[in-house]
């Protein structure tokens, strides 16, 4: 059984799944409420004005906010989150079906593994194909315009007090941090997620993830893995915010060192004990 086959087995498994169809759902729920602000607010929101809504986060808590002041973004946590919670199960599941057979007929764990890995990215990469054309529908059917652009008055709603002096994010900002940043975060967050799940029970390795994103959403530092997938922490947007560069660097840096790591404790592992 060469890799390909593997390969192909990991896609046809871990992509076809009914649960997928969660996903427009999940978007489903900020473009309502953003579309509810915005109409409110008398703003002609974009594409991409929906896609930055639900990137959106929130700003670090400082020393001086007052406790009644301190809220969870419970939106950003929802649109993250999810992606974590739909590929959570199905390394364990592989493992304990077909996965052992996998490898012994294929006599090439690294591969197996990588194969795992591969799977990863391109679930990640449907979540947010799914995302982009459920906020594009969604506006389209809203009235809104179909650039990824996002005019200054959409901005200064939608980030408030975060900016201070006017601003307009172009199609490839707006791009950046409201499609490749939470693609690049998404996926570092589930490999390091798949890479828990062979040491410790998935519901702890999904918690952990889950734990990160609350560092992110309150901590200040860029270093918290989270960041990258909040629009609002950009530098295009805050003064001070985290370079679009070094998110991207950072997030590109975990998914490789999870990589490295899965390969090579995957290799010295005895998978039966893995199984049970």
């Amino acid at each position: 059984m060469n890799w390909f086959n593997v390969l192909w087995h990991d896609l046809r498994n871990g992509l076809l799944r009914w649960r997928q169809l969660l996903i427009p759902i999940i978007f489903l729920i900020p473009c309502f409420l953003g579309n509810r602000e915005f109409s409110a607010a008398g703003i002609s929101a974009s594409w991409g004005d929906y896609l930055l809504y639900c990137f959106k986060g929130q700003l670090p808590i400082s020393a001086n906010t007052a406790l009644q002041d301190i809220s969870l973004p419970t939106l950003w946590i929802l649109v993250v989150g999810s992606c974590l919670y739909l590929n959570l199960d199905y390394l364990p599941k592989d493992m304990t079906s077909f996965g052992l057979q996998i490898i012994y007929r294929c006599r090439n764990k690294a591969g197996w593994f990588l194969s795992k890995c591969l799977w990863n990215a391109m679930s990640c990469l449907l979540y947010l194909v799914l995302a982009c054309l459920t906020t594009f529908l969604f506006s389209w059917f809203a009235g809104a315009s179909s650039t990824m652009a996002a005019s200054s008055q959409s901005c200064a709603y939608i980030f408030q007090s975060a900016i201070s002096d006017p601003i307009s994010l172009s199609i490839r900002q707006t791009s950046m941090v409201a499609v490749l940043l939470p693609f690049l975060t998404i996926f570092a967050l589930s490999m390091l997620e798949m890479l828990l799940c062979m040491i410790t029970k998935p519901i702890l390795a999904f918690l952990s993830c889950m734990l990160l994103l609350a560092f992110a959403a309150f901590g200040s530092s860029r270093w918290f893995l989270g960041v990258g997938a909040m629009s609002i922490r950009s530098s295009y947007v805050t003064a001070g915010g985290a370079s679009p560069l070094f998110s991207a660097c950072f997030a590109i840096g975990m998914i490789i060192a999870c990589i490295l790591i899965g390969v090579a404790a995957f290799k010295k592992a005895d998978i039966l004990s893995i199984e049970e």
